[in-house]
């Protein structure tokens, strides 16, 4: 019983029959024609490259003559376009092929008057596949909007956890007294540094005060020790 349904579903798919072989016709568009990229090649000169086209629907299809110079025939009628149905005949050229369909429950009558539906769609792959690349899209530049702003974020926390610079001040150097010049010349004097220490006393006379005891005793020292 399983062995005879398969076989009912297999012959119950549309196919054309030709010269006792069966070409199956899958969902879509098969094309016949002289030209070798066709699903179905014949070999006359009298046929256009692509002479015409089967569009196939879950339980319909329907031909297309694509622009023939000599035609397509279906069932000895000239045609642009034909619904098919079980056992119509097509001619072009020296060809006659037969479409074979017995499981189709569409008639001729009722396909003049209702669009057919497609089974099995193929752009709904198409576009299954453009969402979930636009998808993708949108998670990457969305996840690399995150990472740009985590990483001001990281930047913004690192300034301000960072101590505030404090200019470093360095210190200067307070001129030296003049008692503190005085007695630094006086060691100078006596650790032998006679002639540096009589420069630096009669640099330190103009400084002090007329009235001040210690430029009294400098002028002293000096024309005492430094004047020959």
């Amino acid at each position: 019983m399983l062995e005879t349904t398969q076989t009912q579903a297999i012959f119950s798919r549309p196919a054309l029959l030709l010269d006792g072989v069966r070409h199956e016709l899958p969902v879509g568009l098969f094309r016949v024609g002289r030209d070798s990229q066709n699903h179905l090649v014949l070999d006359d000169s009298s046929l256009s490259r692509t002479h015409f086209v089967i569009d196939v629907y879950a339980y319909q299809a329907q031909l297309i003559d694509v622009g023939s110079a000599n035609g397509t025939y279906v069932n000895k009628k000239r045609v642009h376009s034909a619904w098919l149905k079980d056992g119509d005949r097509i001619r072009v050229g020296d060809h006659v092929l037969v479409f074979s369909a017995p499981g189709f429950i569409a008639t001729e009558e009722n396909l003049d008057r209702a669009e057919p539906t497609r089974a099995s769609v193929p752009w709904l792959p198409m576009l299954a596949l453009l969402v979930a690349s636009a998808s993708l899209f949108m998670q990457l530049v969305n996840r690399d909007r995150q990472m740009g702003q985590d990483q001001e974020l990281k930047r913004m926390w690192a300034v301000m956890a960072e101590p505030p610079k404090v200019p470093v001040q360095v210190p200067t150097e307070k001129p030296d007294r003049p008692d503190k010049k005085w007695e630094r010349a006086l060691l100078d004097y006596k650790s032998g540094s006679e002639d540096e220490a009589c420069e630096n006393i009669k640099a330190l006379i103009p400084e002090l005060h007329p009235k001040d005891l210690l430029k009294a005793k400098a002028k002293s020292f000096f024309e005492r020790k430094c004047v020959l």
